[in-house]
């Protein structure tokens, strides 16, 4: 009898076991795993095909995990208490293992006095069970049925049914043993419902059968006959024939004991029909005896770890097949040998072997097994980078399984598509297929499968990084989970649902999903993820506690010793884990076995400890080997991966912090302060390399076809070379390794030519795909620019002010990343939260003045030989950094009168005899030194032969009073859409109410989903009407203002653009994974969805000397780690725009239309951007609007 007890389910229940080379998931803490190149199409490889039903199922759980640990309770009582009682628990089960009944009693009874036992239903539950199970053994049935119905009450309360059926099960077990036929019956019957529930064919059949002896013997013959018969039509519906002809020997027993020796022998002859049919079919799939005997072989060496004897057993299997004509056994060994040879590196012959091997599953006529082959052959083309083939057999396979109604195997060739979809960032292709996996789970009523799809959209939105989707479908997969009683599964999506609330910033919704899947299911894996949210919210002492109970020198233990100080202890436990404490063997730190995020963090950790300990020397090295390794692993990756993989965290060591950490510590080290200024700008040009990967890797780059076509190339090499050598370093093969690696190395030498050849004919494109930063001196400056570039870290921020060529301040900023994000977030909030005039009073200018006192004033009121650093007329060129790039530094405060007053005023209040930096200095951004310097060396464009080009107001909803007949306009809104637009309502306010409206106006009907910007419209009529009066201009109103009209037009021909709407955030929308503008929503054509994002900016071939966004946000972009908001402003930038003209909250429509016309109004004049720009500033404050929400959000992006 085993115990009811919660244990580790398949978390890939239903999917393919396959690895793609060119994977990585960052998402999910899971363990590591390793290579494997064939997936098993149907649940599992080889002669276990043939045996229908066996498919995906389930084990027996083992019980609680073997490693005990807190669960992290508030009361450090409690948790001592917990932990003992777990570890009795443990002891338990080594005790049943050695039938030692009476310790198993004694050891739980004491779990079971403890009150923090009876107040956790899982570990109560369990405890019973076991009980149960040792009385039973030493023969007192009456304890051991009160035990285990105890445990059935238990997991009744938590919804668990497997494990409800468990108890079930040895309930009625004893009670058929005690003679209680009836009760055992009820027992049994009562299991066969919750196995219903559960999906869980196996367990039902078995159940079934007791259930049908159980009737028998306690006299109900009808009843136990018609429990096999339902259950014989079940199994003729799926075809199996082993469950049949079990159904039919069942049937004629039960009329041999009743006299009835006709049907008896109907029944029984049937069933011994179904046996040589099965046996037949067997016979066929399985060869003969001599084949399985060398399969057996083969693999008891493979056991053994003989890779090389059990190869040579797996060609004497092939030749005994070949000899005996039995194509099963070929297509078996062909398999193997092939899966050898291609973690041997020897990729042509695998490729051989598994195509014999199609081939003869296809003359064999062996649908299954054949679908089995194609499903491997493809995700074998896909490791290999031929990702066309392996899509087409792939779908071969999928196809097949269709054809004979085998649901099961379609499901998994579609996991295979999936993850080859994933592989190639084809994120809209992965939808489409999870979508088809939900539609086949629910036309089949599978909700295991319904459930797998839910928890890999989940995982895939996660790993993009929209951690709200994620969350959502992880509540989905929850759901099912309850659903179907599966405490395992539970304890899963709870995982994942942790996971992602973590990724979101939800530590304390986190931490409590991951205690409660703790207290359904115990593993590692679990504790670490709770252990590093604790540390994630600063909560070090309880998540070490959690840690040193998995292992003493757990990883992430020593990002507990950086956070306390302890650089000595961190240092010490990070190369006692990798090194021994030898440090001569440093050198050798990558090692054979070690999985690369682990070396990294390790890597990391150490460069921190020695930064620490001051040694920046060693910590300068192990910076730049971590760095090595995470351009190794990108290289790997497809280009969308590659979107998010800066962004990061491996064992609490963000991706960034080596890059990082080499700009603090290069100012002790040779180059000094000029290379820490050189290592922040090449951390800017890496991250939008990485956040620009849509843009380049699209099919329409531009670039001529010739070189478009060699780079496509060279990247497809090198993502497979770097994949196959990193899969050669984790299998020990130090040979291969090192040969593939040297591969590696030429084609990364080609890689650097290509780049070369790029610089000198496409700077742009280069300086975004290939990003080589700038030395200081190179920096294409005017005499009388100044640039201030600031660097966020960890610890503090670092600031250079740079001058005729050379650096001349810097200085660190005293705040933590968290302080600084802290302040900046409060310092905006009084620009975000404005819903109407009567919020402006809130503002407080003295967070301004603390802010700019942090920042500017150094820099900006800095003397040299009693001269100031920065003149009255220099023009500040501000290079911002993560949450400074939504800052607006004009809008910080220079001086503040004696006595504060906000009088009101006609668009509200506003403080006065406030000095900002706008009124003292001339300020403009870029987004590196060096992106600017590029831009400035671009050979100058022919000039635009049109003025102006306007896109405003656009049809958001149906109930625009512009619309006549919405329903003859092309298109309605889908479901998926109007959730789309309601998340985009959200964003602008309760209500549908705009934040930022110049009173407490009320939205009108048709403001529902967001809100019309009709003065928009007005802002064309007089950019056209009255500024370019006379003048080529072009205006796009209402539903011409669409993606398809913009996008129609020859944009290279316009000397400005505005685009006057709103503009979402990245990961605010479910779906929406970048910054967008959203343009007309209604009646578009196909292929139209009404976004312009960050991505299709990047496309467009601009030859504007400025591009308007007068929209909501628009500046507000991407915030990624070390990143900086990356804004459709700098999309625009690399578009061609020369400036960019952008706003960093939501803005209010009067005085932005305002700002705007007045702006082009001084252009006009012949006014530089600068210039412009302040002068409009002027003109609005003048005009009314005082208040800093008015004019500060608008910044200048450029020359």
């Amino acid at each position: 009898m085993i115990p009811a007890v919660q244990g580790q389910a398949d978390s890939t229940h239903g999917a393919p076991s396959v690895i793609i080379l060119s994977g990585t998931d960052y998402y999910a803490r899971q363990p590591r795993r390793g290579v494997c190149l064939l997936v098993a199409i149907g649940g599992a490889l080889f002669f276990s095909l043939s045996l229908a039903g066996n498919a995906g199922a389930e084990a027996v759980p083992p019980g609680p995990a073997q490693t005990a640990s807190t669960r992290g309770d508030e009361n450090d009582t409690a948790q001592i208490h917990e932990k003992n009682a777990t570890e009795r628990l443990n002891q338990a089960r080594e005790k049943w293992a050695q039938n030692d009944y009476k310790s198993v009693i004694a050891l739980l009874r004491t779990n079971l006095a403890m009150p923090e036992v009876q107040s956790d239903d899982y570990l109560a539950g369990s405890c019973h069970s076991y009980l149960g199970g040792a009385y039973r053994e030493i023969g007192d049935t009456q304890k051991a049925v009160e035990h285990h119905a105890a445990a059935l009450a238990r997991f009744k309360r938590v919804n668990s049914k497997n494990l409800q059926r468990d108890c079930l099960v040895n309930i009625g077990s004893i009670k058929e043993h005690l003679g209680e036929f009836s009760a055992a019956a009820e027992n049994y019957r009562l299991a066969v419902a919750l196995d219903e529930e559960g999906e869980d064919d196996q367990k039902r059949l078995e159940d079934s059968k007791n259930l049908a002896r159980m009737l028998e013997k306690a006299g109900d013959v009808p009843g136990a006959l018609e429990v096999w018969r339902k259950l014989l039509r079940e199994m003729e519906a799926k075809g199996d024939l082993f469950g049949q002809g079990e159904c039919c020997f069942g049937l004629a027993g039960i009329h041999e004991r009743q006299g009835k020796r006709s049907e008896a022998g109907e029944y029984r002859g049937r069933g011994q029909d179904l046996q040589r049919k099965r046996a037949l079919d067997v016979r066929k799939r399985n060869g003969d005896p001599a084949v399985d005997q060398r399969f057996f072989e083969a693999s008891r060496k493979a056991g053994q770890g003989d890779s090389a004897g059990a190869y040579k057993a797996y060609e004497a299997m092939l030749a005994e097949a070949r000899k005996r004509g039995f194509k099963n056994g070929m297509v078996t060994a062909l398999r193997m040998l092939a899966a050898a040879d291609f973690n041997e590196g020897r990729q042509k012959e695998a490729l051989l072997k598994m195509e014999e091997a199609a081939g003869l599953a296809r003359d064999d006529k062996d649908e299954i097994n054949e679908g089995a082959v194609l499903g491997e052959l493809g995700i074998l083309y896909v490791n290999l980078r031929d990702f066309a083939t392996g899509l087409s057999r792939l779908e071969e396979a999928r196809k097949l399984s269709a054809g004979i109604g085998m649901a099961e195997n379609e499901i998994a060739s579609l996991h295979g598509l999936r993850l080859v979809y994933s592989a190639l960032g084809d994120f809209q292709k992965i939808l489409d297929v999870n979508a088809r996996i939900l539609d086949i789970a629910r036309r089949t009523g599978r909700k295991r499968d319904m459930l797998t799809a839910e928890n890999n959209i989940g995982r895939f939105y996660g790993e993009i990084g929209d951690s709200r989707t994620a969350v959502e479908h992880y509540g989905l997969a929850l759901e099912l989970a309850e659903q179907l009683g599966n405490s395992d599964l539970m304890a899963q999506q709870l995982n994942g649902y942790g996971i992602a609330l973590m990724n979101m910033g939800d530590l304390d919704g986190a931490i409590s999903a991951f205690r409660k899947s703790l207290t359904i299911r115990e593993w590692g894996g679990g504790y670490v993820n709770l252990a590093e949210a604790l540390l994630f919210k600063g909560d070090l002492e309880k998540a070490a506690d959690l840690l040193r109970t998995i292992s003493h020198n757990h990883i992430d233990l020593g990002y507990y010793h950086l956070r306390k100080g302890d650089y000595q202890q961190a240092r010490e436990l990070y190369m006692g884990r990798f090194l021994g404490d030898t440090e001569a063997r440093s050198r050798d730190f990558l090692g054979f076995t070690k999985p690369v995020g682990e070396v990294f963090a390790g890597r990391t950790g150490l460069g921190l400890a020695y930064e620490g300990l001051r040694d920046y020397f060693k910590a300068s090295y192990h910076y730049k080997e971590a760095q090595k390794l995470l351009e190794r692993q990108r290289d790997s990756l497809s280009l969308e991966h590659r979107l998010r993989f800066m962004g990061v965290t491996d064992w609490m060591m963000p991706h960034l912090e080596p890059y990082e950490g080499m700009v603090r510590i290069s100012e002790f080290l040779p180059g000094g302060l000029r290379q820490s200024l050189y290592h922040a700008e090449y951390t800017r040009g890496r991250l939008f390399t990485e956040s620009a990967a849509r843009s380049y890797g699209s099919p329409d780059k531009a670039l001529p076809a010739e070189l478009a076509d060699r780079e496509e190339k060279l990247d497809t090499a090198i993502a497979s070379a770097a994949a196959l050598t990193e899969a050669a370093r984790r299998s020990t093969d130090k040979g291969a390794y090192h040969r593939l690696d040297a591969e590696l190395a030429v084609l990364k030498t080609k890689q650097t030519r290509l780049a070369e050849e790029l610089r000198r004919a496409h700077p742009l494109y280069a300086a975004v795909r290939y990003p080589t930063p700038l030395h200081v001196e190179e920096f294409a400056l005017r005499s009388d620019e100044v640039v201030l570039e600031f660097e966020v870290t960890a610890p503090y921020t670092k600031a250079f002010l740079v001058k005729s060529g050379k650096i001349v301040l810097s200085y660190n900023v005293p705040l933590s990343r968290e302080e600084l994000t802290g302040l900046v977030r409060e310092y905006r909030a009084y620009f975000e939260e404005v819903a109407g005039t009567s919020k402006l009073a809130a503002y407080d200018p003295k967070l301004g003045k603390r802010l700019y006192e942090l920042l500017l004033k150094r820099a900006l009121e800095a003397e040299e030989d009693g001269k100031p650093l920065v003149p009255s007329d220099a023009r500040i060129i501000v290079v911002p950094d993560e949450i400074l790039s939504i800052l607006p530094f004009e809008s910080l405060v220079v001086s503040l009168p004696a006595r504060l007053q906000s009088p009101s005023g006609r668009y509200g209040p506003a403080p006065v005899g406030v000095k900002y930096a706008a009124d003292v200095y001339d300020i403009a951004y870029a987004h590196s030194a060096t992106a600017l310097t590029v831009q400035r060396r671009l050979k100058a464009k022919t000039s635009p032969s049109r003025e102006l080009l306007v896109l405003a107001d656009p049809i958001f909803n149906q109930a625009d009073s512009r619309l006549r007949n919405f329903a003859a306009g092309g298109r309605t809104l889908t479901k998926g859409r109007i959730k789309t637009m309601g998340g985009i309502a959200a964003t602008m306010g309760p209500g549908g109410k705009r934040r930022g409206t110049t009173g407490e106006k009320k939205i009108g009907k048709e403001d529902f989903l967001f809100p019309r910007l009709d003065k928009t419209g007005l802002l064309a009529s007089a950019l056209r009407d009255q500024v370019f009066r006379g003048q080529p201009s072009d205006v796009l109103i209402g539903s011409a203002a669409s993606k398809t009209g913009l996008l129609g037009r020859d944009l290279s021909a316009y000397r400005y653009l505005v685009i006057a709407t709103h503009g979402i955030l990245d990961n605010v929308l479910p779906g929406v994974r970048e910054p967008a503008l959203v343009l007309n929503q209604l009646g578009n054509p196909a292929g139209d969805n009404g976004l312009l994002t960050m991505s299709e900016a990047m496309r467009l071939r601009l030859n504007a000397d400025v591009v308007a966004l007068t929209a909501c946000q628009t500046g507000m972009g991407a915030h990624l780690t070390g990143e900086g908001v990356m804004g459709l402003g700098r999309a625009f930038q690399y578009a061609g725009a020369r400036n960019v003209l952008v706003s960093l909250w939501n803005v209010s429509e009067g005085s932005t239309t305002q700002l705007a016309e007045r702006f082009f109004a001084h252009l006009k004049q012949g006014k530089t951007m600068r210039q412009a720009l302040r002068l409009a500033r002027g003109d609005v404050r003048r005009a009314g609007y005082e208040h800093p929400f008015y004019w500060a959000p608008f910044i200048l992006i450029g020359e």
